[in-house]
């Protein structure tokens, strides 16, 4: 077993540990599964909502995806600005609705705003559709991991059934408490990382950002606006309309509002929004002013 692997273990090992320590000496009742008996504070509603954004897709998909077109990436950073807009308003509202009524999912909600049974089947129905795909790119993109990291020894196949496993078997064990426990101990390593990589890298490969961002704009202009590098028409109207499309339907996912729904109280939501969305202005002012 090669160092990475053994970090990776032990990395799985405490999460799946601070996961289940976190539910211990909780109900058991689908309430505090669900949505953690809506006794989350501000700082576990903030990681919560974050870890929903800081994913396998941060290390691999979104790097890939701004290498190969450039400048359209920043849709991420403007659409989850708008997103996290959105939930400052939103989020309390059903915060509101769901402890006034007892409800606990977006399903929940539907059926008892309507007083439709059908229309609470056709939003579970709709949320697990479109879940799905979400799901299957985090475990793809933990399994790329599990296989990499293994230098190969471990098989893609196998790589994505232990991280379904583990995944899975942790989010049932656990309910939502867990998950907001975990998103302490995982962007504790994604912020390290992204730190040390922002840091050392331009200053060790290139002897700092000055160098980085000439040798950009002198070998790779095209990478800095839109509609980006090979790009298969990524310009302003897709940029405006992805932004949109994607900061209103973020703040109403199904895992979102799980979130909402896990918070102590509609100021805890309010601040952690402010927080996230602080967070994104502050990034995009800087490559601004880049």
């Amino acid at each position: 077993m090669n160092a990475a692997v053994a970090i990776f273990a032990v990395a799985m090992i405490a999460t799946i540990a601070l996961g289940l320590y976190s539910a211990r000496g909780r109900g058991k009742g689908l309430d505090e599964w669900s949505v953690s008996s809506r006794g989350l504070g501000t700082v576990f509603v903030w990681l919560l909502l974050a870890g929903e954004s800081y994913t396998s897709y941060s290390f691999l998909g979104a790097a890939g995806w701004s290498y190969k077109y450039g400048a359209p990436i920043f849709y991420l950073v403007a659409y989850l600005g708008v997103g996290y807009t959105v939930a400052y308003l939103v989020g309390p509202l059903l915060w509101t609705y769901g402890r006034k009524h007892g409800l606990i999912s977006i399903a929940d909600i539907a059926e008892h705003r309507f007083s439709s049974r059908t229309v609470g089947v056709i939003v579970a129905v709709a949320a697990t559709v479109f879940l799905l795909p979400y799901i299957q790119l985090q475990i793809q993109g933990l399994g790329v991991v599990v296989s990499t990291i293994s230098g190969g020894d471990v098989s893609l196949q196998i790589a994505y059934v232990v991280a379904f496993l583990v995944a899975e078997g942790f989010v049932l064990v656990s309910g939502l408490r867990g998950s907001a426990w975990v998103s302490v101990l995982k962007d504790a390593l994604v912020i390290a990382v992204v730190v040390f990589m922002a840091i050392y890298l331009p200053v060790h490969f290139l002897g700092g950002y000055g160098e980085l961002l000439s040798r950009l704009v002198t070998e790779k202009p095209e990478w800095l606006t839109l509609p980006g590098h090979q790009s298969p028409g990524l310009g302003v109207g897709w940029f405006v309309s992805t932004v949109v499309l994607n900061g209103v339907t973020f703040a109403i996912f199904p895992n979102a509002v799980s979130g909402y729904l896990g918070a102590k109280s509609a100021n805890n939501l309010r601040r952690s929004a402010m927080l996230l969305r602080g967070i994104r202005s502050c990034c995009s002012s800087r490559w601004r002013s880049v």
